[in-house]
């Protein structure tokens, strides 16, 4: 069943839940629901009438519930005249509410039949599995953007158990991907080639959206196109397959399809150029399937270098997405889906906000690189302003940023990413990984420990690698985080390559890891040599460190034995000849060809040395290597036992190319002979081989192919005998789905972004990322009271602190108090007794602590993340608080009411705590939150509503520490002690005859709560010295040779003190007479604790 949030789902779209609401109702009713826009509705969401009765629908979208539901809908009942309708449903975007809360629902609306009309988002799930409400969840995307399951449980209808485990993994991307993906031109591009040729190429920049841009096709094509199958395919033979298979509307993805972060020879498949370039000839045979390939465009034109011919044919096909094609709207619009998509904190999020405009202009700016930094680098224990600094030093040099904290790890955890490098792609961790660690280990002693392996994995998690679920099999594996981190972990082994390439050329111990080293990195010709002799020597005793390749078997295994695979070892050597030309491996290939050879003309060659034959002996005539074609051609044919050798001896061509086609006409009659019988022969010797279950599929799928490139007639007789072959019921005659209609309307992107300048996406970023609560004006809440029969007269109660449904809750408190409160302070606390009149004591200490925790720290908004941590990570705990109504969402965000609100429960939380505890608050505690935002509300709150236990706990204590270090460090002078610790500054500008000063001061600690205190003295204090810069600045010449001058512009109070003028103006302006007084006031609250304070 679907488990959607419908309050979260449409959070930002509350008109969109509503015509949600209607259409839901209308499916289960069978009648169409009138709608109703934006405004003030009456009450009314939805309408329909018949000549007998009249029905209304009300949806609410909200998280509230228990008694704050019933006080908002009992408003909502006085909009509704009774009489005004027959029938009243309601529709809840909360998941459920209890019998008895419906009981209630209903006295309060007697119109509402029985409580099925009373539905809530536990019921709308449930419709959502019938078919006949599914259009309804395809028509609402804002669904998707919370929750994968539509697309999961779609393409588990048509994929088989295997291929959607190892697809799950890129559904969970599409899901992420499509929150924060913006339409390009490249897109729309892609779009009209997948239509034109059935296949697109995505070539580009490395970070410019290659991967996004390819799963949001396939999202765009399975939601709103009507395609009901996708495959994510891992090789060329995979894409046979499928297309083999009636794919019917099916979308197919092949990233980085030649490599990583160069053209990989290591993944060629045998025959690639010539597979690849039929693939795209027999496109247009399967008008339903959309193919799509994602390559940087170096690699791409590395390819072009192996294969030239098929630079052409994919041309036409390819569209080429570069950095540089993102308006500076659209970066700042990834920028923010980014940021509102993260789990950053409020003051995190809004301090990169306002640091858009320098990201977005770094000339390094990639969707990636934003993407890496705000998913993996944690902003905990960072302030929000240094957090934003290090995203933008991240984004201006990312490689920069990898080797500030690659230089940092230990030398254990460096060298697994190394061999995580050199393996090309995920590794188990066990035994591949741990395995080699503790060769290499053995080797590096000094430098590694072979007991910390857990630790080093522990150390790179999170900023270089994760360990995770493997995509391929149920296995665990370690990978990078992403491309970006391998990209520079192989700048950095090229840079440093003189230090690693014998330790990994000597001591890796898997065939994959030694050929990367030679093929993709510039090792010294010493190593290669070594490298070379080891791949040879060791070639039966190396295994391949991946957890499933298809190149390298269609039923590869990890756990096969060292000795299995040769031939793909072999192909992986002549391609390393034909590179470099080793004298060493010309030997061994030449030995192993010598051999094959013999083995051909003796008859002794099995199936895979057959394939090995038809892709290696090719390659190695083309080296050099004496044979003698015509002679292999006919060998080879001779010795044809399976269907899949009558394919490979077409990789025989460039052997005899003027008698290859006079070859096949000669045998043509004699293999339309042998086929039928062949293929049920292979089929015969597969039921007992390893996965032969999976190759007799294959070799079924293939077999119309194969008949009708020979012209034989496919029966249904030779059909039934495969069956019967393979030991299978004969599947009975399946009715073909109806094909939908070719001229459906093309569906618009819901990607497609308007082409707004670059202010108005700001503007308009910023109502959701850093949304405003919409607060009642003054105005609004006088309607909201005379509606009520009121007339309150209280200044803080329309100064512009309550929302409509808050307001809702206040009015009905003031109606249960006999006289309102003139004090705000007093207002809200009987209040928050009003409203947590039947909570337990430990939900309210929990909701104080959290309106402290708010205060404290200066965050007015909380992210979920946040509300469940101050909530102990109770879920329940944050859903009673949000269903109480105490708690209000804001888009992602989650606040309470007011400042005012929260800073009245705030102050509950001191109250309750022990003395110890207490003090500790004070004394410690309170001087850390004093500089956040809002720090010095909170602390002055102190100060007004806590007076006498402030001054025991706080002043007191600070003062009675600061005089006894003004006797002992004034040595009888503490006034000018105290003046100069103020710092007194007066910065002296002069305008044409004109004089201004700027008094400025630097004030310790204790005079900071002084100015709590006695702000009328200090005060005073500062006009003294103001008065006394301004006479200074009239005689600036008289005092030019004594007084210490920065320039001529500024002059520092304490300079005056050590000549007899200075000390003179100092005592005529009472300077030190007002340090004095301070010092008095101070001693006096240790002298009489009775002492009250002295504010404006």
């Amino acid at each position: 069943m679907p488990n959607y949030n419908f309050s979260n789902a449409f959070s930002m779209a509350p008109l969109k839940f509503q015509q949600f609401a209607c259409a839901m109702v209308s499916a289960r009713e069978g009648v169409r629901f009138q709608r109703f826009g934006e405004g003030q509705d009456g009450g009314i969401d939805g309408l329909y009438i018949t000549e007998k009765r009249r029905t209304i629908l009300q949806a609410k979208k909200m998280e509230v519930k228990g008694k704050a539901l019933l006080r908002i809908l009992t408003q909502e009942r006085k909009k509704i005249p009774l009489g005004a309708c027959d029938r009243y449903i309601l529709v809840l975007s909360v998941d459920s509410i209890r019998e008895t809360l419906k009981e209630e629902i209903r006295g309060i609306f007697p119109e509402i039949i029985d409580s099925n009309d009373i539905i809530t988002g536990v019921d709308l799930n449930g419709w959502l599995e019938e078919p006949q409400y599914a259009h309804i969840e395809r028509n609402y995307p804002e669904l998707w953007f919370h929750s994968g399951n539509y697309l999961e449980e779609l393409l588990a209808r048509s994929m088989s158990a295997a291929v959607l485990n190892r697809s799950r993994v890129k559904l969970k991307l599409i899901e992420k991907e499509t929150q924060t993906f913006i339409e390009t031109q490249v897109f729309a591009e892609a779009q009209n080639i997948l239509e034109k040729h059935h296949g697109v190429i995505i070539s580009g920049e490395s970070g410019a959206g290659k991967t996004t841009h390819a799963l949001c096709l396939a999202d765009l094509y399975i939601r709103q196109k009507g395609y009901e199958k996708l495959y994510f395919a891992e090789s060329l033979r995979e894409i046979e397959q499928i297309l083999g298979d009636e794919p019917g509307r099916c979308m197919i993805i092949f990233d980085d399809f030649w490599g990583h972060s160069s053209f990989s020879e290591s993944r060629l498949e045998l025959n690639e150029e010539r597979k690849l370039a039929d693939l795209f000839r027999i496109l247009p045979c399967y008008p339903e399937v959309r193919l799509v390939f994602t390559t940087r465009e170096f690699v791409l034109q590395q390819g072009f270098c192996h294969f030239p011919e098929l630079e052409k044919i994919c041309e036409l096909k390819k569209v080429t997405l570069q950095l540089s094609a993102y308006s500076l709207a659209q970066k700042a619009e990834i920028l923010f889906r980014h940021l509102y998509v993260s789990n950053l904190g409020y003051l995190h999020t809004r301090a990169i906000f306002e640091k858009q405009e320098d990201i977005i202009y770094r000339e390094a700016y990639s969707p990636r690189s934003v993407a890496y930094y705000l998913e993996n680098v944690s902003a905990h224990g960072k302030e929000p302003e240094e957090y934003a600094e290090e995203l933008l030093r991240y984004v201006e040099a990312p490689e920069q940023y990898f080797e500030s904290i690659f230089s940092k790890l230990s030398y254990g955890a460096r060298l697994i990413c190394m061999l995580l490098l050199v393996s090309e792609e995920e590794i188990r961790i066990v035994p591949e990984l741990r395995r080699e660690f503790m060769v290499l280990a053995d080797v590096c002693k000094e430098k590694v420990e072979k007991d910390q392996f857990e630790k080093y994995l522990r150390e790179l998690e999170g900023c270089f690698t994760e360990v995770k679920e493997s995509m391929e099999e149920e296995v665990i594996v370690l990978d990078f985080l992403n491309h970006s981190i391998r990209d520079f972990l192989k700048k950095y082994l090229d840079k440093h390559i003189e230090t690693f390439e014998m330790i990994l050329a000597e001591n890796c111990i898997y065939f994959n890891q030694l050929i990367y080293l030679s093929s993709e990195t510039e090792i010294s010709q010493k190593c290669r040599t070594i490298l070379f002799q080891r791949l040879v020597n060791e070639i039966q005793d190396m295994k391949y460190s991946f957890v499933f390749n298809m190149d390298i078997n269609w039923y590869y295994s990890a756990d096969a034995f060292p000795w299995e695979y040769e031939e793909y070892k072999i192909l992986q050597l002549c391609v390393q000849y034909q590179k470099y030309g080793d004298g060493t491996l010309y030997q061994f290939l030449k030995g192993y060809c010598d051999k094959l050879l013999k083995d051909l003309e003796e008859g002794r060659v099995d199936r895979e040395q057959m394939e090995s034959i038809a892709d290696i002996l090719p390659r190695m005539m083309k080296s050099g290597y004496p044979m003698e074609g015509r002679q292999l051609l006919d060998m080879y044919y001779k010795n044809i036992q399976w269907t899949s050798e009558l394919k490979f001896i077409e990789a025989l061509r460039p052997c005899c190319p003027e008698y290859f086609d006079e070859f096949m006409e000669k045998h043509f009659g004699e293999i339309r002979r042998r086929l039928p019988g062949l293929i049920l022969q292979n089929i015969e010797s597969l039921l007992d081989e390893r996965a032969g279950e999976e190759k007799i599929d294959d070799l079924m799928i293939e077999a119309p192919e194969l008949f009708q490139k020979y012209n034989i007639a496919y029966t249904e007789e030779f059909v039934q005998s495969m069956y019967t072959t393979a030991e299978r019921p004969f599947p009975k005659k399946q009715r073909k789905s109806k094909n939908r209609t070719a001229d459906r309307e093309e569906a618009v992107s819901r990607y497609k972004v308007e082409q707004l300048d670059y202010k108005k996406i700001v503007q308009r970023a910023e109502k959701w990322i850093l949304p405003k609560v919409r607060y009642l004006t003054a105005k609004e809440i006088k309607k909201m009271e005379r509606d009520a029969g009121k007339d309150y007269r209280r200044g803080y109660l329309t100064q512009g602190v309550f929302t409509r449904e808050v307001f809702i809750l206040v009015l009905e408190y003031l109606e249960q108090i006999p006289k309102i409160p003139r004090q705000e302070d007093v207002f809200y606390e009987g209040l928050a007794d009003f409203l947590l009149e039947d909570w337990t004591n430990e939900e309210k200490e929990t909701l104080y602590i959290l309106a402290r925790k708010t205060v404290e720290y200066g965050c007015e908004y909380l992210a979920e993340s946040d509300l469940k941590e101050y909530c102990g990570g109770s879920t329940k705990t944050v859903e009673r608080f949000v269903e109480s109504g105490i708690i209000l969402q804001n888009g992602k965000w989650y606040h309470f009411w007011n400042f005012a609100f929260r800073i009245s429960l705030a102050l509950r939380s001191i109250e309750s705590m022990p003395s110890e505890e207490k003090r500790e608050y004070y004394q410690k505690k309170l001087w850390s939150y004093w500089d956040n935002e809002d720090g010095d509300i909170w602390v002055s709150k102190f100060c007004c509503t806590r007076w006498e236990e402030f001054k025991e706990l706080f002043v007191i204590p600070v003062y009675s520490e600061f005089l006894q270090t003004a006797r002992k460090e004034g040595k009888g002078q503490p006034a000018k002690w105290l003046m100069e610790q103020m710092c007194w500054e007066g910065k002296i500008l002069k305008e044409g005859t004109d004089i201004k000063v700027i008094t400025t001061v630097s004030p310790p600690d204790a005079i900071r709560v002084f100015d709590l205190t006695d702000s009328e003295i200090l005060d005073e204090a500062y006009q003294s010295f103001e008065d006394m810069f301004y006479k200074q600045a009239e005689n600036l010449e008289e005092f030019k040779e004594d007084i210490k001058l920065d320039g001529s512009t500024k002059v520092y109070a304490a300079a005056l003190l050590r000549t007899e003028r200075g000390r003179r103006l100092l005592e005529e302006n009472r300077c030190l007479e007002s340090m004095r007084k301070i010092l008095e006031r101070m001693e006096s609250y240790l002298k009489n604790s009775k002492v009250n304070i002295r504010r404006r």
